[in-house]
């Protein structure tokens, strides 16, 4: 099987290639029609094998029957088992069993090629540049799909200095941007003082919207602007507690909604 994936995509085993690899999976999921790369992955056996299961119909069977109730299959099962059961057991909530099913396999299928990560040691980073206000600035973020390993935190903790500092001088350009800090609401609130200490990670993510009335409220539209109406800093710090801080461009006609 991995000699077939091999063949249709000889960068296979690297970061690049473990993307498009997992990203093809969730397409032949649903819409194997639309696979980019790893055609192989249109049989249904295939999927089944590298995610680990038998692609004998009795054995597939097997698997739609236990995922209509998971709770029930794993009742004497050890409590890791038992926490998991859970977990698809409210997604089946949602979603019809075929769409449960393509779920487990992917994950399954996922944690394969993390493992696959770790034992060749592949980066689960990929590089980003944002450019913004004239200024640029090329960084690693973590891809959500791949595991990281510890030279990758100790990258991005080496990293998250200079995005956040990319950040403070970005909104400092003129004319000058309102910046704030989110509370545990959502709500922005002025802030003194930023607190780079102990961040494990940055991200920079910015937009723009063009809005228009609707009823008593709004509705907008995505657009680019050379100084985007809003940029925002994601520090992530240990115990995954997270801060964000907001820059807001000085036009208040740019947020009609805020009136």
């Amino acid at each position: 099987m991995i000699q077939d994936l091999l063949n249709e995509n000889p960068q296979l085993f690297t970061t690049e290639g473990f993307i498009s690899l997992l990203n093809d999976y969730q397409i032949a999921i649903t819409r194997p029609e639309n696979i980019r790369i790893h055609h192989s992955l249109k049989k249904t056996d295939f999927l089944f094998s590298l995610a680990g299961y038998s692609p004998k119909p009795q054995n597939q069977e097997l698997l739609r029957r236990v995922l209509t109730d998971p709770k029930g299959w794993s009742f004497d099962a050890d409590p890791e088992v038992q926490k998991g059961c859970e977990y698809y057991a409210n997604l089946g909530k949602f979603f019809a069993l075929d769409d449960l099913t393509g779920i487990l396999l992917y994950h399954t299928f996922r944690d394969r090629v993390r493992e696959w990560q770790r034992q060749f040691n592949i980066s689960g980073l990929v590089q980003q540049t944002v450019k913004i206000r004239d200024r640029q600035l090329t960084y690693h973020c973590h891809d959500c799909q791949l595991t990281l390993l510890p030279h990758d935190e100790e990258l991005m903790i080496d990293e998250s200095w200079d995005i956040a500092h990319f950040f403070v001088d970005v909104a400092a350009i003129a004319p000058k941007y309102d910046v704030f800090i989110e509370d545990e609401e959502e709500q922005l609130q002025p802030y003194t003082n930023a607190d780079f200490s102990s961040v494990l990670s940055a991200e920079i993510q910015f937009n723009s919207y063009d809005w228009i009335p609707f009823d008593d409220g709004w509705r907008c539209k995505l657009t680019e602007r050379q100084e985007p109406d809003k940029i925002e800093l994601l520090l992530r710090h240990p115990d995954d507690e997270y801060t964000t801080y907001v820059a807001l461009h000085p036009d208040k006609d740019r947020f009609p909604w805020m009136d």
